[in-house]
């Protein structure tokens, strides 16, 4: 495996004599070993419904090639990004994760149990004068902002999962006249849910030229923000150091409104639901365990 300086992207050849049982991972590592980046031979299923404007290809450039033979593969030199809610609508396009700053790196590529690690540069494009400590706040910034995307989508896939297991609970409750209050219980849930999804992210919205009619939820204004910051090699103003600041406090009060919704009444929910030995109710967060049952 060959890793070799990186420019706009970093060109990286792997060659595999036959093929592999199982998946192909490629895995970017910083200086310290810590994983940044993360490529595999088995291509995500994204559930949900596809927008209408999305162009039908077969086309997958973050999946690792696993045919025998020579292959190469492009890192954009970009950090990983939190996973998005499926098929979120933006007004000014995804964001994009940070930037990787030049120094040294690591490229390790796992097939089949066994890993082989070869390290490499990333150096800065010659045209670019811009100071290492105005790249380094770029750069922090950029973090802070992919946190904060994570912290917004990551609440709304709890909200929509909760959603999904009330909806669930209320359909095995059916008329049942004796749960009639538990059946009522789930539908305040929901309806103190909703407006908190409905701040992180536009729920109307069916395709991207709906976001004309919609006001700008908080999920697109981050966008917005994470563009703005990524659009030039050179320190982030200090109206968008406010700006993160100013949507990262209102991100914080609605996540902290959901996690009260979750920590009471989903668990009061679950404990009335226990008594009558109904299945209780349960987010998982990404590679956690659940939360909210009770106990």
């Amino acid at each position: 495996m060959m890793a070799p300086l990186g420019g706009f992207d970093s060109v990286i050849y792997y060659n595999l004599k036959e093929k592999p049982k199982g998946e192909v991972l490629l895995e970017i590592l910083d200086a310290s070993g810590t994983p940044i980046r993360r490529y595999s031979s088995v291509e995500k299923v994204v559930t949900g419904k596809p927008l209408p404007e999305e162009p039908v290809t077969k086309e997958r450039p973050d999946v690792l090639p696993a045919e025998p033979g020579m292959h190469r593969f492009v890192w954009n030199l970009r950090h990983e990004m939190p996973e998005f809610v499926p098929n979120v609508i933006w007004d000014m396009g995804a964001p994009a994760g940070p930037l990787a700053l030049p120094g040294r790196y690591q490229a390790r590529l796992t097939v089949d149990g066994k890993a082989r690690t070869e390290p490499f540069e990333v150096r800065l494009d010659p045209r670019v004068t811009t100071p290492t400590v105005d790249l380094q706040a770029q750069f922090d910034l950029m973090t802070k902002i992919r946190d904060l995307v994570a912290s917004t989508h990551g609440g709304v896939m709890e909200i929509r999962q909760t959603r999904d297991q009330l909806a669930g609970l209320r359909k095995r409750l059916g008329a049942e006249p004796e749960m009639k209050d538990l059946v009522e219980a789930a539908l305040a849930i929901d309806r103190k849910m909703s407006p908190i999804e409905a701040e992180l992210i536009e729920v109307q919205a069916k395709s991207s030229q709906d976001m004309c009619h919609y006001p700008t939820r908080l999920s697109s204004k981050i966008g917005w923000l994470a563009n703005v910051v990524d659009s030039a090699e050179t320190a982030p103003t200090r109206q968008s150091v406010d700006f993160y600041e100013h949507l990262k406090s209102q991100v914080d009060a609605q996540v902290a409104g959901w996690r009260g919704v979750l920590s009471r009444d989903i668990a009061d929910l679950n404990a009335r639901v226990a008594r009558e030995n109904i299945p209780a109710i349960a987010i998982r967060a990404p590679g956690g365990a659940p939360t909210g049952a009770a106990e």
